[in-house]
C-alpha cells in the first residue's frame, strides 16, 4: 500500500468510528429517557397502589360502619 492508500484507510476508520461514536451517544440518550420513563412509572405504580390501599381500607371501614348499623336497627 502506499501513502494515499493508507491515508484513505485511516480516513475511512476514523469516520466509521465516529458514526460508531455518534450512534452510541444517541443510544444512551435513548437509554437514559427510557431508565427516566420507568422511574417516573414506578413511581406512579407506587402511589396508585397506595391509592388502592387507602380506598380498600376506607371500604372496609364503611362495611364495618354500615354491618353495624344494620344490626343496630334489627336490635331496635
Amino acid at each position: 500500500m502506499n501513502t494515499e492508500e493508507l491515508t484513505q484507510v485511516v480516513t475511512a476508520h476514523q469516520s466509521a468510528i465516529a458514526r460508531h461514536d455518534e450512534e452510541m451517544a444517541s443510544i444512551r440518550a435513548t437509554l437514559a429517557e427510557v431508565a427516566k420513563s420507568q422511574a417516573q412509572n414506578q413511581a406512579q405504580q407506587n402511589l396508585n397502589t397506595q391509592a388502592i390501599s387507602q380506598f380498600t381500607a376506607g371500604l372496609e371501614e364503611l362495611r364495618i360502619l354500615v354491618t353495624n348499623d344494620i344490626r343496630g336497627r334489627k336490635n331496635l
